[in-house]
């Protein structure tokens, strides 16, 4: 098994049926992962981070349909949000990002040329985890662009941390 650093763990307000249904694109990660690998270089398949949903106590919920992920790495190495960088420091992890990215909407495409009736489902998928959620969703990892929240448009806030608005 490979080793995974735990990047964020993030809460979802009222998400917790969209991140459960078996369609949503962080239950279909291991699909997505088995094609980028095949497909494209290991570090392109490595910008995106492995969501595990967190089951929390009753207790500990203050919103009963909030979803915790807790988001992974394969890539060892202390994460630091990239909003934490100097700004010169940015640029790098930025411009592979976007590169990665545009690596894996090209596949998309290429599949869906390939055989739409066969590959329609994961260049969909593929499209969908292209989807840039914001630069509040990138975590660097030994220089490499990690991206959490993907295929999403919500961030999610880091757990523990007060909803915009204050107390809920």
């Amino acid at each position: 098994m490979t080793p995974s650093v735990r990047i964020a763990s993030l809460v979802y307000p009222g998400s917790i049926g969209v991140a459960q249904d078996p369609g949503h694109p962080w239950q279909r990660y291991s699909e997505m992962q088995q094609v980028l690998r095949r497909r494209l270089p290991g570090a392109t398949a490595s910008v995106f981070a492995r969501p595990e949903l967190v089951e929390r106590p009753a207790s500990e919920a203050s919103d009963r349909d909030a979803a915790t992920v807790d988001w992974y790495s394969d890539i060892p190495g202390q994460p630091v949000a990239l909003a934490d960088l100097a700004d010169a420091e940015q640029d790098e992890p930025r411009r592979l990002l976007k590169d990665h990215l545009q690596a894996v909407s090209r596949l998309a495409e290429e599949l869906r040329r390939q055989d739409p009736q066969i590959n329609g489902a994961i260049a969909d998928l593929l499209e969908r985890a292209t989807r840039y959620p914001g630069d509040s969703a990138v975590y660097v990892v030994a220089d490499a662009p990690i991206l959490t929240s993907w295929g999403s448009t919500e961030v999610g806030r880091p757990r523990g941390a007060l909803p915009e608005g204050g107390l809920v």
